[in-house]
Parts: C-alpha cells; structure tokens; sequence
C-alpha cells in the first residue's frame, strides 16, 4: 500500500494453503515448494521429521495463549447424537451430562498424564481450569486428577444410580486432521469403557465447520476445541468458557449466576489485585461445576526452510505476522 505507515512489507505475495497429511508436509518442505509450516493438528512426533530435513529449521517451545478443552453439552438438541435417547446402554436422554455426577466422572476418566507424554512427548502444560497459566486468576490447586476409583463413585451416582445400573452410549467427536484432538477421545473412551463394560464411547471423525455449525445450535453432544485469547486479559478466558452469554457456555447451556456476578465485576474495575481475586473465585466455581474439562495449553513448533528470514513468533499472534518475513 502506497500510504502505509511503515516501509513496504518484504514480501509482495504469501499464498497459505491447509495440508492435513503431515507426510505431504514433510515432502513440501523437503522439496522447496513450501516455505514454512505453522504446525498445530499434527502428532508431535511429527517434528522429528521436519527436524531430520536438509536446509530445513525447527523452532520449538514456543508459548501459546492457547487452551484445549472437552466440552459437554448439557441439552443435546439433535436425535442423531442421542441413540435410544434413554438411559440404557445404547444412548443417552438429551440432558445426561446436566448431572453434576456425570461431568465429574467423565473428568476422573481422563489420563492426562499419559494424554501429556505419549501424544505430546511432555510438549504441553497441563491445565483444567479455563484461565491460561500466566493470567491473574489461575489457580495451580486445581487440577482433575485421573482416578478410577473416583469416577467409578461419582458414576455410581449420576442419575440417581441409573446410569451404573444401565450404562450408555455416547458420541465424541474430532475434527478431521487433527491427530491430538483424536487421542484425547480416544483416551477418554479408553478410560471410561474400562470402568464399566455397559459404558460406551464412541469416537466419530467429522469436519471442523460441521463441529462449530453443530456446537452453535446446541446440536453437538461431547467435542474438543481450542480457545485462542484474542487479547491478554484473563477476562478473554473467563468470559468465554462460563459466562452465560460466553461463546461456549451458549454451545453447552451451562449456567452459574454467581459466576455471572463475579464477571461484571472484574471487568467492570482496574484494581489488578481485586480482578485476581474475583478472576480466582469464577475459576474455582467454573472448575467445581466442571463446566467443562480443560486439558492443556499448546507448546508449538514450526518448520521453515532456511532461507526465510525474520520470522516473529508471538502468542498473541493468531498466526504469522508476514510484515516481518522475508525469503
């Protein structure tokens, strides 16, 4: 642009295209006819391969503002998702996760510790509360924890002992290429099923805008999806995930008027030390409704050939920034 404040971009041109297959990558990047990879859906192993190119670089650890989280919604509003629609072993009615028990069960049937070193090699922080680590508000105590014993109880207990006695059958969905989002379904079925043998996951692969055109009308039933800060205010983490005007609680229909309460107040004062505090009493009451279960935090890699030049990694970035790019 002729007018533009600073002096021109480096680059004329940067044409960004989606490749789903990590091999295809791989190969692109090994040829040249790639420049760079931003990489977040592929399996961590993946950047050994990147790693083993010539005249290729990878940049690793690098911090997100990024929270991955499994979402329940309270009031499934689409047969397809629900089988039978009862509670018996072939499905589920539309408000099985509005149980308190069930949510806390489906928490306590998560391996996040395996989840952590097997599918992200330790590349990742841990997480269960919707407040990014950095942020005022986070609270290091609250953490679920992967324990049978507990999930067994909590079960045991959902829907007036029904579910123990009846089992069930629910859908969890990921979406297409996105291996991390895969085994997080796959761990939690693996947890679940192994509690009780009228106990059901089924994983589903589907597509991303299917996933976000489902969750929008309440139509999903179990799903993972990321949430990238938009600016860095622990305000852009509260909101989101458990106000009720928040983009996902509209998805899953939770709802905690005191949470509510605590919202408009933090963001409505400047004092740091005050918004701590209201920030640290949404989170624990969000954490103790399991609004919804939080896994981890992203640590990124990229991949570029060694001929790009400048390149700015920021986590408040949604992505490149190629002003600063040159080849």
């Amino acid at each position: 642009m002729d007018k533009y404040w600073r002096a021109p971009a480096k680059l004329q041109t940067v044409v960004i295209k989606r490749v789903d297959e990590p091999a295809t990558a791989v190969q692109l990047l090994k040829t040249g006819d790639a420049d760079q990879f931003v990489v977040g859906s592929y399996a961590r192993n993946v950047a050994k391969q990147f790693a083993g190119l010539s005249s290729v670089k990878v940049i690793d650890n690098i911090a997100t503002l990024v929270l991955q989280t499994l979402f329940m919604n309270f009031n499934i509003k689409d047969s397809a998702k629900l089988g039978s629609g009862k509670l018996d072993e072939k499905g589920i009615p539309a408000n099985f996760f509005s149980d308190l028990n069930i949510r806390r069960a489906f928490a306590a049937s998560f391996d996040y510790d395996t989840f952590l070193k097997d599918q992200l090699l330790g590349k990742g922080v841990l997480n269960n509360t919707a407040m990014q680590t950095s942020f005022p508000g986070y609270d290091k105590a609250l953490q679920y924890h992967f324990d049978k014993a507990a999930a067994t109880t909590s079960f045991k207990k959902a829907w007036g002992g029904k579910v123990w006695e009846s089992g069930f059958t629910v859908p969890v969905y990921f979406n297409s290429g996105n291996a991390n989002r895969q085994k997080a379904a796959e761990v939690l079925k693996r947890g679940v099923e192994a509690i009780n043998p009228k106990f059901h996951i089924d994983v589903r692969e589907t597509q991303f805008s299917q996933i976000l055109a489902d969750q929008a009308v309440q139509r999903e039933s179990v799903w993972m999806l990321g949430w990238q800060a938009d600016y860095g205010d622990p305000h852009n983490f509260a909101q989101p995930f458990l106000a009720s005007t928040g983009n996902y609680p509209q998805n899953t229909e939770y709802r905690n008027p005191k949470i509510d309460k605590l919202i408009d107040q933090a963001v409505s004062i400047s004092d740091p030390a005050q918004r701590a505090a209201l920030y640290r009493q949404m989170i624990r009451t969000g954490f103790n409704d399991v609004a919804e279960i939080p896994i981890y935090q992203p640590v990124n890699y990229t991949a570029q050939r060694d001929w790009v030049k400048g390149r700015v990694t920021n986590p408040l970035y949604a992505g490149d920034i190629y002003y600063y790019t040159s080849k």
